[in-house]
Order: structure tokens, then sequence, then C-alpha cells
């Protein structure tokens, strides 16, 4: 659902007067929702622009056909206002033709990726979009498989149903806020009966919510209570095991 479909948190601070809308930073860089272990070291970007080894005349990008340029690219075109005169609209990068093989293939629409200034164009609503007005640039220092989200999706789950870090909110919600959720449902689950959510929570020490830990810490508990109430049930009548009990040796041992 990563790679299809897009989100936007916006705080309405109610008061005097009109509502104010204020469109939220969400932090999702590696650093942040992927684990340690995971973001230092064991993803790392090629150059898609480098030619790539034993592939006469194609960079990496073509060879090793990098589709996930298009999903994490180096430059993205963010909304920087939504309202009900201007809704959710997202930008996806635009797509150009290269040659492989004698034959077409569309590849993400960026160069310079590793520059100091990587630019790319991009598409809304599948025409070419200036990313301009109520719209800003933004470099995205974690592309491709270095992407704080692709890194959190390859971590596989343990259990059918899971759940994925998307980012941390570090702007205060003062109380009476209300929090409007904008997304593009680009990603059907209803056909293979699945189900998908976006959880709000607040982190604490131990994380944020988790139902699951807590009603494993019930059951283990319970368990817990109910062999130390057995134990000490056949403690009590039947008295402790003699210290020293020859009946309880083998006849080797006697």
């Amino acid at each position: 659902s990563v790679f299809n479909d897009t989100f936007a948190l916006v705080l309405r601070r109610s008061g005097e007067g009109a509502p104010v809308r204020e469109l939220l930073a969400v932090d999702s860089s590696a650093q942040t929702i992927a684990w340690p272990a995971d973001s230092v070291g064991r993803f790392r970007n090629l150059d898609p622009e480098k030619p790539a080894p034993g592939q006469a005349g194609d960079n990496n990008a073509l060879a090793l056909d990098m589709w996930i340029l298009e999903r994490f690219p180096p430059m993205t075109c963010e909304q920087t206002e939504i309202s009900e005169a201007r809704p959710y609209a997202p930008v996806a990068v635009a797509r150009r033709n290269e040659t492989r093989n004698g034959q077409w293939v569309e590849v993400a629409d960026c160069r310079g990726y590793t520059s100091a200034s990587p630019s790319c164009n991009f598409v809304r609503d599948g025409a070419h979009f200036e990313c301009t007005g109520h719209y800003r640039e933004v470099r995205q220092r974690d592309w491709g498989v270095e992407s704080g989200h692709f890194i959190v999706w390859m971590r596989v789950a343990g259990l059918p149903s899971f759940r994925k870090l998307w980012g941390r909110l570090d702007t205060p919600l003062p109380a009476g806020s209300v929090l409007e959720v904008h997304f593009q449902d680009s990603f059907e689950v209803r056909e293979f009966g699945g189900r998908k959510a976006l959880v709000v929570s607040t982190s604490s020490v131990l994380g944020g919510r988790n139902d699951f830990l807590g009603w494993g810490f019930v059951a283990v508990g319970s368990c817990c209570l109910i062999f130390s109430v057995v134990l000490l049930s056949k403690y009590t009548v039947h008295g402790p095991r003699p210290l020293g009990d020859p009946t309880l040796l083998t006849p080797v041992e006697r």
C-alpha cells in the first residue's frame, strides 16, 4: 500500500471565527521510522545515471529496471495548503521514454540523482504540472531504496494483521483540535478480503499503542497465576516433597 496510497494530515484549530487549517509536516525519514539495523548499512542506492556494468549503452536505471525511483524520487512536489477551495491533489513524478534492447521503456523523469541539486518533472491528473502556487518542491534525502517507507515495508511482519510505522508527528496538538486525514486510496484490498487503516497514537517510552503487547502480558500473567495457585494447593494439601527421599532414586542410584 505504501507504493500506491498517499496521505496528508491537516490540523483544524477551533476558536473564534472560522476554523484555521494547518498542513502538518510528518517526519518519515529512515532514521525516524526504520530500525537502526535496517537503515544503517543494509540499503544503499546505486547512481541510476551511471553506466551499468556489462550493459552497452544502458545506465543502471534501465539495466536494473529501477521502478522504485518513480515512487521514491530525489525530489517531490508537496502541497502546502489544503482547504475546501484547494482540495487534496497529490502530484506524482512524470515518466519519460528510454530505449532498452531496442524497445521503449518508461523511467522516472529525474536527473542529477546524486548531485547537490537534482530535478524532476511532475504530473497531476495525467497532465504535466509545474510545481508552483500552493505547491513546493522538496529535496528528499532518503530516496530510492534508502527511503524510510521502503525500508519499513521490507521488514517482514510476523502476523497476518500488522502495523507499519508511517511517520512521526512532532507538532503539539492542543485540546479541542481536530485532525483531518486526506488520502488517495489507490490500492484496493476488498478483492482479497483485506483491511487497512491509519492509526494515530501517542508515543511513549514503550512505543505507540499496541493492543497485542497488552493482551500478551495479560495472557502470560494469567498462566503464571493459574500455575502458582495449582502448585500452592498441591504444596498445602500434600505437603512439601521430603528432602533426600530414597524412593525417588533409581535402582542404579540406590
